[in-house]
């Protein structure tokens, strides 16, 4: 009987201990689970007082580019004369003397011997140019349409052939902005009559452009 009542007692006293440590369990976890939502709220917490930022700095420049400026005609309008084609005055070569009689004039056109085979012109100034002090500018003057036609003839040959003479491009250096500082430039300009000057036909030729280009190089 003693032996059994012993291993009741011990059988008790083991579930007892079983329980306090099952106990003691239970509360280390309620504790470490505790400290874990703590952890998690604290973390929780932290972010979104602190989210997260990716920053940087950069270099910022600014480059201003030359400026440049150009003032010319709004169109050009030339007038061919005699002198131009003939290169001749009046001929005064007789004299009309009643003491000898009359002598009649020379019934010959005057003439210079040839004609010329074209005509020129020069045109000082035929632009204006201002650029930011220093800037070297170049200056291209050309013949976009070259060629111009009598208005009214159905002679297709019956045309003017437009060239500019002056080298081009022209260099100029900017001397800034004011009004004084203003750069000109001139041009000579060759016109050859397809039929020759010495029986050109009066009237109007047009069709021509000139243009003028001004950059940096």
């Amino acid at each position: 009987m003693s032996t059994k009542r012993e291993f009741i007692k011990l059988k008790n006293l083991t579930l007892l201990t079983q329980l306090q440590i099952f106990g003691e369990i239970f509360h280390m976890n309620k504790k470490i689970l505790g400290i874990i939502a703590g952890s998690v709220a604290a973390l929780g917490s932290a972010i979104v007082a602190a989210p997260a930022q990716a920053q940087v700095t950069m270099p910022v420049t600014v480059e201003v580019q030359p400026q440049i400026y150009l003032s010319t005609y709004k169109d050009l309008n030339f007038v061919i004369t005699q002198k131009d084609i003939a290169g001749v005055l009046p001929d005064q070569s007789v004299s009309y003397d009643e003491k000898t009689g009359v002598v009649p004039p020379k019934m010959v056109r005057p003439t210079s011997g040839s004609a010329p085979s074209a005509i020129t012109r020069d045109i000082e100034p035929l632009y204006y140019v201002w650029a930011t002090n220093g800037t070297q500018v170049n200056v291209i003057v050309e013949a976009k349409e070259e060629t111009l036609s009598r208005v009214g003839s159905t002679d297709p040959e019956d045309t003017v052939t437009m060239s500019v003479l002056t080298p081009n491009p022209t260099s100029i250096t900017g001397a800034g902005l004011a009004n004084s500082a203003a750069r000109p430039g001139s041009v000579k300009l060759g016109f050859e009559f397809q039929n020759g000057t010495a029986g050109l036909s009066a009237g109007k030729y047009e069709g021509g452009q000139l243009g003028i280009t001004v950059s940096t190089p």
